[in-house]
This record gives structure tokens, C-alpha cells and sequence, in this order.
């Protein structure tokens, strides 16, 4: 008999395993709040930070999720990423239907720039710091890298040092600006709203209160002080 066979997983089942995982965690958080709990012991609280790490590392900015948005608002979501994700041509990139939850397109672009940004910042800081030219070599060192990544989500090529210069001195000394720039170039909204449909509106902060330490996503230093 023929053993099965194990198919990549697509960005819209990640996306779904994403949710599914927030969930979990963050239902377990209401549970302790429920119960009128500070928190949890030593040992949960080791494995919940070991669950931060890896979805911070795979999806950044999704703790925020997890701090926004309550328990059955993740499930749900999680939900509709799988239909989607059992309903999309796996040949060709996602392309969302005409009931598909506005949400889901913008997380998986937001995901896939965060980590494109963060990538290509990290790069430039080991290899190219700001008070060093761009020069030709680095170019074509950093030419490689760049094509060598799973993901290329920005649409302009990152070529010469003009266009690194956005990643090497972005707006305000934030990565998250050149994140949602082009987020609403792409899904054409405002910041705000874009926000919203992300996080929840800003006007309904989250039951229970984030744990500590604070579940947010991975953000650049600003390039100079205030």
C-alpha cells in the first residue's frame, strides 16, 4: 500500500495553523483571567514564551493578535483561512474570492513584508551598517541574499543602493511604515483602517490584559534618538 504523501503546506494553511495556535493560547488566557488567576506557574509560562518566539519568528506582528483580538474572533478566523485554503488553486498565487473576509488577503501580505523587511533589515545591519557606503560588492552580496529568500513580497527590486536606503533609514527609523505604505498602495485603504481589519478596532482593547512580557511585534529600533 501506498504511504501518504506530504504536500507543502500553502500560505493560506499556515495562515490557518497561525490562528489555530493564537487561539489555543489565548482561550487558555481567558481561562486563567476566568478564574481570577495573576497568571500561570513557571512551567506553563516557559512553554507559552517558547509559542511567542516560534510564531513571532514564522509570522511577526501576530502577537498583537494575540493581545487583540479574544479567543473565538482567532478560531473563526482560523476557520475561514482553511476554507480558503481548501478552495485555492495551489498552482497560482492567492487570489481572494468575492466572499472571502477582507482580513485574509492583508494578513498573509502583512506577514509576508514584515518578514521581508526584517530579513533585509538584518541583512544590511551585519553586513552593510548605515555609516558604510553601499558599494558595488555589497550590492552584489546582498543581490544574492535577497534572491535566495522563500518570500519576495515588496514589488519593486531591491537592486541598488537607492532603493535599500528605504530599509536602511525608513520613516521615522520603523520598518512597520514601509510595511503599511505599501499595504495601502496594495489593498488601497487607509493605515487605520487596514489596522482595524487586522487588530480590531482600537476602541475595543482585549478582555484580559496581554502577559508579560508584552506580546507585540518585532519592530527596528529608531535610527537616531529622539
Amino acid at each position: 500500500m501506498l504511504g501518504a504523501v506530504s504536500l507543502p503546506l500553502t500560505p493560506l494553511d499556515e495562515l490557518a495553523a497561525k490562528y489555530r495556535e493564537l487561539a489555543v493560547l489565548r482561550a487558555r488566557r481567558e481561562e486563567v483571567a476566568a478564574l481570577g488567576r495573576a497568571g500561570f506557574d513557571d512551567a506553563e509560562s516557559a512553554l507559552r514564551r517558547s509559542a511567542f518566539r516560534r510564531l513571532a519568528a514564522r509570522f511577526p506582528g501576530a502577537l498583537r493578535e494575540l493581545d487583540a483580538l479574544d479567543a473565538r474572533t482567532l478560531a473563526a478566523r482560523a476557520d475561514a483561512a482553511a476554507h480558503a485554503a481548501a478552495h485555492a488553486d495551489t498552482d497560482t498565487p492567492y487570489t481572494p474570492r468575492a466572499d472571502a473576509p477582507p482580513w485574509l488577503a492583508l494578513a498573509l501580505d502583512f506577514h509576508a513584508l514584515l518578514t521581508e523587511a526584517l530579513a533585509i533589515k538584518s541583512w544590511l545591519a551585519h553586513h552593510a551598517p548605515r555609516s558604510t557606503p553601499l558599494d558595488a560588492a555589497a550590492l552584489a552580496a546582498f543581490r544574492a541574499f535577497h534572491a535566495a529568500l522563500p518570500t519576495r513580497a515588496f514589488p519593486v527590486p531591491l537592486t541598488d543602493a537607492a532603493a535599500l536606503a528605504r530599509f536602511r533609514h525608513p520613516p521615522g527609523g520603523r520598518l512597520l511604515a514601509l510595511v503599511w505604505a505599501e499595504l495601502e498602495q496594495r489593498h488601497a485603504r487607509p493605515r487605520a483602517e487596514l489596522q482595524a481589519l487586522i487588530f480590531g478596532p482600537p476602541e475595543s482593547p482585549p478582555e484580559s490584559p496581554p502577559e508579560s512580557p508584552p506580546e507585540s511585534p518585532p519592530e527596528s529600533p529608531p535610527e537616531s534618538p529622539p
